[in-house]
């Protein structure tokens, strides 16, 4: 679906900019979203209304994100399990 491909996309430019930013917008935007990694990664579980309440404490104008790539960027950097039911994502432990 197209929506499915502009996420994909939207993802890949994010993580371009943390791999390797190239202006000054995305150096910010850069420390912004490890921020956010780091946030939620300190957290012992989350559910959507968390993420956007903790990329909003951010204050990126530039870059404005939708609770999937929220949590795929999260996923990617930390370990957490979906708790479908109560439709939430847990820490793994151990």
């Amino acid at each position: 679906s197209p929506q499915l491909v502009n996420t994909k996309i939207l993802m890949l430019h994010t993580l371009e900019t943390l791999n390797n930013p190239q202006t000054a917008t995305d150096k910010r935007n850069k420390a912004k979203i490890e921020n956010f990694i780091d946030e939620v990664g300190k957290m012992k579980s989350f559910g959507a209304n968390d993420l956007i309440r903790v990329w909003k404490k951010q204050r990126s104008n530039s870059m404005n994100f939708n609770t999937v790539i929220l949590k795929d960027i999260v996923l990617k950097y930390h370990d957490f399990v979906e708790r479908k039911k109560h439709r939430i994502w847990v820490k793994k432990e151990g």
